[in-house]
């Protein structure tokens, strides 16, 4: 049976600020994306996705790119469907008209949008536009439920979660559209310090709490030494207790914290313990740092549907390790 910490392991921060001696890009420090690229195959799903992009490129004064990708089989029966030899009836110009609508009668405010229409596979032509125009976040949505949608939809939200070098935001909906309580989970890794960072910008641009989670195994997982295991409780008070002075470490790097940080340690399989603790605090964005030998990578891109990509039921934040980009 999986545990949770009781109360008096749950560890709050004050406010305190600390002066940083981290490289990473002031934006990137202050929580805002410079540009964004959204990806749509019109579906509702998209929908979403270009709406909670379209918030943050209003908060931050952001470029918004919205992209779509046909396939190539797709691209060539629609050719060969159409009759007219003026270029504004091929099929790409027609997208891109369709793209454009989608943007007419929104709120853009300040933001600055253009549109582009891409041939290919859509996970794989994805992942080169993420590095051709070198976006800050890439925002896209979830798995869907139908195999059609969940052929673009999934698929190309795990390439890009794999290979794309920007964060990727996988966009679900909340009660509000803000985001009141945001996640971190995080393991002992460079990627999960990278995540915390962008956890803690967020935090601050959107005045929420903050809380800092972290997934042990088992209890019985824990280190025995000269032959002697410790009891339950123990294990726990080990467990809070590294979590508790490596997360203070990370927070003393800081330039400014949220207002409120909660430490938590779950204890048993990580996607089924960050979705039911998701449940049951009512986060809004969880984040994650991964690498490629992540356990809660592992989580996300699963052999089966069966992932956290697809349970959790809030919006993910996914940046990876800089040093593997």
């Amino acid at each position: 049976m999986s545990l949770m910490a009781p109360n008096p392991n749950i560890f709050r921060f004050s406010p305190a600020l600390a002066q940083t001696g981290n490289n990473q890009h002031p934006t990137t420090l202050q929580g805002r994306f410079a540009r964004i690229l959204v990806g749509t195959d019109f579906s509702d799903r998209s929908e979403l996705a270009l709406e909670m992009a379209l918030g943050l490129a209003r908060r931050d004064g952001s470029e918004l790119i919205l992209a779509h990708v046909m396939s190539d089989k797709a691209h060539q029966e629609a050719a060969q469907n159409t009759r007219s030899t003026r270029a504004e009836d091929q099929p790409t110009y027609r997208l891109k008209r369709k793209l454009g609508s989608h943007l007419e009668h929104r709120d853009l405010g300040h933001v600055n949008t253009r549109t582009l229409v891409a041939h290919g596979n859509p996970a794989e032509r994805m992942v080169a536009l993420s590095k051709e125009l070198h976006p800050d976040l890439i925002v896209v949505a979830p798995s869907a439920k139908s195999t059609l949608e969940r052929l673009w939809l999934g698929s190309t939200a795990r390439s890009l979660l794999r290979d794309a070098r920007a964060p990727v935001w996988i966009a679900r909906p909340n009660a509000k559209g803000t985001l009141r309580h945001i996640a971190v989970a995080m393991d002992y890794s460079p990627a999960s310090a990278q995540a915390l960072r962008l956890a803690a910008a967020q935090a601050l641009r959107q005045r929420a709490p903050l809380t800092l989670l972290h997934v042990a195994k088992d209890p019985g997982d824990i280190e025995v030494h000269a032959g002697q295991r410790p009891g339950q409780l123990d294990v726990q008070r080990q467990a809070n207790e590294r979590f508790r002075q490596h997360t203070q470490a990370l927070l003393e790097q800081l330039p400014k914290r949220p207002r409120q940080i909660d430490t938590h340690v779950l204890y048993g399989p990580a996607r089924q313990e960050l979705t039911r603790y998701a449940h049951s605090q009512n986060i809004d964005l969880l984040v994650i740092g991964h690498h490629h030998q992540s356990r809660l990578l592992e989580t996300l891109r699963g052999a089966t549907d069966q992932t956290l990509l697809d349970q959790v039921p809030c919006s993910l934040l996914v940046t990876r390790d800089p040093q593997h980009h």
